[in-house]
């Protein structure tokens, strides 16, 4: 059977749409509505441009979400929901999961490093004043969380040729929620003793979807999944997170960002199709 539904186009189409308009208005604010000092101008029309946008650009994936097919079971349960993620027939899915793992992978040495050397300094140091600003601390925890997203987008990634492990490939998304929930946790430590330079704002909304949208993932192998959610996560983690690698303050930051951005890109292109004509409990793969 040639499987062929094509309810991805919408969701990448509106997703790269979305993206490039959320960069234009973020580039904008980031021109105009911030002094030379880094506060942030009360008021500006580029900052009022730039939320207009994105509520708009939400509204737009919850139409889409609203209007996405999925098959229901006699209970009016999504069907086929903890298969969604498994198709041993598509490989754009564990390409895209792949690169995104060995991204995540690649941001954790520059977090270990950064985090070791302050922890180390700290320890010299005999001012508990100093100790308590930022001891580096939550910058190795997030090397950590780096590398249980690996392991969790590679473990997804594998058992997407594994048809007869049903229901298992969601629960990867627990190991990137968690580096994204230390993630978040160390993103706003950095930026917690100027909170007048909200110009971070957005990439802490931007971990925080992401932490949500893996939360999604894992929960499609129990027996609650919420398909369309995820989807809708899954969009708006490729919106936030392009834009906020305008302005991402480091570069393992900007690499966490593409990983995020990347993994969300291969659940949209993977989850539409198999939620509207969902994989056999049967299938296998070719050998």
């Amino acid at each position: 059977m040639h499987r062929k539904t094509h309810m991805r186009l919408p969701w990448l189409i509106a997703t790269a749409v979305g993206a490039i308009a959320g960069i234009l208005l973020r580039r904008m604010q980031l021109g105009s509505a911030f002094e030379e000092s880094g506060l942030a101008t009360p008021g500006a029309p580029t900052t009022v441009m730039l939320l207009c946008g994105l509520a708009i650009i939400m509204a737009v994936f919850s139409m889409l979400t609203a209007a996405q097919p999925i098959s229901k079971d006699s209970r009016n349960r999504p069907a086929g929901a903890d298969r969604a993620l498994i198709d041993p027939d598509n490989k754009v899915f564990p390409v895209l999961l792949v690169i995104a793992a060995f991204l995540d992978l690649a941001a954790a040495p520059f977090f270990l490093t950064n985090g070791f050397q302050l922890l180390s300094g700290s320890l010299q140091v005999h001012q508990v004043a100093e100790m308590s600003t930022n001891n580096g601390l939550l910058i190795f925890a997030a090397g950590v969380g780096a590398v249980l997203s690996f392991i969790g987008l590679f473990q997804m990634a594998r058992e997407c040729n594994t048809p007869g492990r049903r229901g298992r490939s969601g629960f990867g998304g627990v190991m990137p929620a968690a580096g994204c929930c230390i993630w978040l946790m160390e993103h706003f430590r950095s930026f917690a003793p100027h909170p007048e330079l909200w110009e971070y704002g957005p990439q802490l909304i931007a971990i925080a979807v992401a932490m949500f949208f893996y939360l999604d993932l894992a929960s499609l192998a129990s027996t609650a999944p919420h398909p369309k959610r995820s989807l809708w996560l899954g969009a708006m983690t490729v919106v936030l997170s392009t834009l906020s690698l305008l302005n991402a303050p480091h570069l393992g930051d900007m690499i966490l960002l593409c990983s995020q951005t990347l993994a969300a890109i291969a659940v949209l292109w993977q989850m539409p199709d198999n939620l509207n004509l969902p994989l056999p409990d049967s299938t296998q793969p070719e050998p």
